[in-house]
């Protein structure tokens, strides 16, 4: 059974990250899924985007977490991809889901890293049921903290541990998956051993393998098994997957 394509901040590699021109290309290019990031704004909406700092994206500084929907949907998140995306804005999370509602797995990373909540946990709960995608999402962190708040708000949400490579050694290892019992563990590509999926299956968790944009990295996620890549060029990995001699 092939992996899953699941197309990381959209079909990123073609068009501006976490925008609706972004997934609608991922979907439109075959993915099985999408990945994307969510922080709650000033005005208390969940909305799409990887930086808390808006600079990056946006070409005009801003704090997202102090700033309202309003002055959010002002700034232009496409341009700095190509003049083509030029007036793409930040998404809400509503948004995101009613366009990807029929894919296969849907990807919410809820970004942050305080200890205290936000209450954005509560917020995306909510947004899953009220979509009826409870068996379509996954909710991932690096933050276990985050992730055990989620799962204390409703158990039935599956949530997904975030592994890195430069994280300090707790968190790299992924020891709080012990306590969390996640449906699934998300390390990046230089974590990825064939003996730990062989652990994670034999503990009825799913892997979900970040970031992989060339044919060797594809392959040996395919010999280790794994269940899912996160790709940039989810039309790449599609060929490469279905076309292959």
């Amino acid at each position: 059974m092939k992996p899953l394509i699941i197309a990381h901040r959209g079909a990123s590699a073609h068009a501006p990250e976490n925008t609706m021109a972004a997934f609608d290309l991922a979907i439109r290019q075959k993915a099985d899924g999408i990945e994307f990031d969510v922080w709650k704004c000033g005005s208390g909406e969940i909305v799409v985007t990887h930086n808390r700092q808006t600079q990056a994206l946006s070409g005009t500084a801003g704090d997202l977490q102090t700033m309202t929907l309003k002055q959010l949907r002002k700034l232009d998140f496409g341009r700095h991809k190509d003049p083509k995306f030029r007036g793409e804005r930040i998404p809400t999370l509503d948004e995101v889901l009613d366009l990807a509602h029929g894919l296969e797995l849907i990807n919410i990373e809820i970004k942050g890293t305080e200890l205290r909540s936000r209450g954005i946990e509560l917020d995306v709960a909510e947004k899953i049921l009220r979509h009826k995608l409870l068996r379509r999402v996954v909710v991932s962190s690096f933050n276990p903290t985050i992730l055990a708040r989620l799962q204390d708000l409703n158990p039935a949400i599956r949530i997904g541990l975030l592994l890195y490579e430069k994280s300090p050694m707790p968190l790299r290892r992924g020891w709080s998956a012990k306590l969390l019992k996640p449906f699934s563990i998300h390390p990046s590509f230089a974590l990825l051993k064939k003996k730990f999926v062989e652990l994670a299956h034999r503990k009825d968790q799913k892997v979900i393998v970040w970031t992989i944009n060339d044919s060797a990295q594809l392959e040996t996620c395919i010999q280790d098994g794994v269940d899912a890549m996160i790709t940039d060029d989810p039309a790449w990995m599609y060929d490469a997957l279905h076309n292959a001699p």
